[in-house]
């Protein structure tokens, strides 16, 4: 009787008001500007619209001075930083919520299409619970592909490649390497760094392609010799330095070096090492790579 009373007075206390219950975190708003804007996110999940408010932030797109699209993050009124390199097209702009559907989400995307088929993006994450601490400005010659949580920790990857292989060796522009990016969180660092080694399958299916390409190209057959005015030799070259670089963006430089001084022949592997070596050396996502691995390494041991 007693448990049945104190049951029957809680009950009155929810409904007069006066029992505590967590606050409820008004979902972001979300405002649209013109019909070629929707509340509907794009197919990588990115909302084409003019600005979102939360409960102590907004992100809004603007025009400067000059004339050229950016957007505005503020707190309280106060300006916390300006996303650019969007041009005239407001459209080339885009804004993520992470979790997506989540009522309070954690984190912001920024992101910024060049417009060219093949140009670079531009992609911020922010952490709009920690101070709108910066966790990743992608690199100025990063191509962004897509954002999924490839390993279920709550933490988006983001998915793209590098163009800083571009008419590597004389390659055309459509016959060059453009090896995969796999940006993930790192705790011990608190931001987002190149991590091709912690995903291994998914960087094996694209190795794959290129290393099976060379091996059926008539050019490679034996042992390669590149002969530059051959078109499928160029071909094959092709998809020979696109495996190496694979190979090394995962941690397995060691491995892509020893198949190309055992299929292709010494003239071959003289002139193509060098000059890879001498690229990788100053891509930032790659240096992440040795760098990361290192780590990881050195915890394991």
């Amino acid at each position: 009787m007693r448990y049945i009373l104190v049951l029957i007075a809680w009950c009155c206390m929810v409904l007069s008001g006066n029992a505590e219950s967590p606050p409820v975190v008004p979902a972001p708003e979300i405002t649209v500007a013109g019909p070629e804007q929707s509340y509907v996110a794009d197919e990588m999940g990115f909302l084409r619209v003019r600005a979102i408010r939360g409960p102590d932030w907004e992100i809004e797109k603007v025009k400067n001075p000059e004339g050229v699209w950016i957007a505005e993050l503020r707190s309280r009124g106060a300006k916390v930083m300006e996303f650019a390199d969007c041009g005239e097209r407001e459209e080339w702009m885009r804004f993520m919520l992470w979790p997506i559907d989540a009522a309070d989400p954690d984190l912001l995307l920024v992101l910024r299409y060049s417009g060219g088929v093949d140009g670079s993006d531009a992609l911020d994450i922010i952490h709009l619970k920690n101070n709108f601490r910066t966790l990743l400005q992608s690199a100025a010659e990063f191509k962004f592909h897509q954002v999924t949580d490839l390993n279920g920790d709550a933490w988006p990857e983001v998915l793209g490649s590098s163009r800083h292989y571009s008419y590597i060796l004389d390659l055309p522009r459509e016959l060059s390497p453009f090896p995969t990016v796999i940006l993930s969180y790192r705790p011990d660092a608190k931001k987002y760094q190149c991590q091709n080694h912690r995903f291994p399958d998914l960087a094996r299916e694209k190795a794959e392609i290129h290393r099976k390409e060379f091996e059926q190209n008539q050019q490679a057959a034996g042992t390669f010799a590149y002969d530059r005015w051959n078109q499928d030799s160029r071909q094959a070259l092709a998809s020979l330095v696109s495996w190496i670089l694979e190979m090394c963006y995962r941690g397995e430089s060691e491995v892509a070096w020893a198949y190309l001084h055992e299929f292709t022949k010494p003239e071959t592997a003289n002139l193509v090492q060098p000059v890879i070596a001498e690229r990788l050396a100053t891509e930032p996502y790659y240096q992440e790579v040795l760098r990361t691995q290192a780590r990881d390494s050195a915890t394991q041991n």
